[in-house]
């Protein structure tokens, strides 16, 4: 599956989502290359001015990027909003 396909399926989910079995999420990531497990995380947002500042925290998460050594898949973001 190529991106542009991946995202018209995902641009679905709000609306289908509830209707959507796990078996078909099985369909769309079946032809993933296999990862090694990698860690989650979670990231609260914070301020948004991170974006452009250099901080402890800004400097922490860009650390925690570059100790990823194999690039992932997909993320998953999951937001109150």
């Amino acid at each position: 599956m190529n991106r542009k396909d991946f995202l018209a399926a995902m641009a679905v989910l709000p609306v289908g989502g509830l209707y959507m079995q796990l078996q078909e999420l099985g369909k769309i990531t079946r032809d993933y290359q296999r990862t090694t497990l990698m860690p989650a995380m979670f990231i609260g947002h914070g301020n948004p001015m991170n974006a452009l500042y250099d901080n402890a925290f800004t400097r922490r998460l860009k650390e925690m990027g570059e100790s990823v050594k194999q690039l992932p898949n997909a993320i998953l973001v999951v937001s109150a909003h």
